[in-house]
């Protein structure tokens, strides 16, 4: 009988279960419908001009300072990581950063058990690349 189950997929999934709800409501809101979106009605910028980006996909991303500093001399600017939503900031407003996760942070991650996604270090970035056209999970 094989050991994976569905009961494991479950337990990955109930970590990462808030995040993907946020992300989804958020893009829902600046989801343009009968030509206009919630996220211009409420806050009258106009259209969303952020990144859509699906959560969870291939990412690059430019690490924040301190995670950077400890990088070996002569790394990449840039690492490979999943997209974790949007930061948000009181009453909706969105300042022009990303949540990202090192995708080196999963290497030795048990993903076995039901518990809580703190064992990830979430950084908020200011630029993710991403391909459309090639979307990556």
């Amino acid at each position: 009988m094989p050991r994976h189950g569905w009961y494991e997929n479950l337990a990955v999934a109930s970590r990462v279960a808030p995040r993907i709800l946020a992300a989804y409501c958020f893009a829902q809101n600046f989801d343009i419908v009968c030509g206009d979106s919630a996220w211009n009605r409420r806050h009258g910028q106009g259209q969303f001009e952020g990144r859509t980006i699906p959560f969870g996909c291939l990412i690059d991303f430019r690490p924040q300072p301190e995670v950077a500093d400890k990088m070996p001399k002569g790394s990449p600017d840039s690492v490979l990581g999943l997209f974790f939503g949007y930061k948000m900031l009181a009453g909706g407003l969105w300042e022009n950063e990303y949540k990202a996760v090192d995708l080196r942070e999963f290497k030795d991650l048990d993903f076995s058990g039901w518990g809580s996604n703190s064992s990830v270090r979430i950084q908020t970035v200011r630029e993710a690349v991403w391909l459309p056209t090639s979307i990556v999970f």
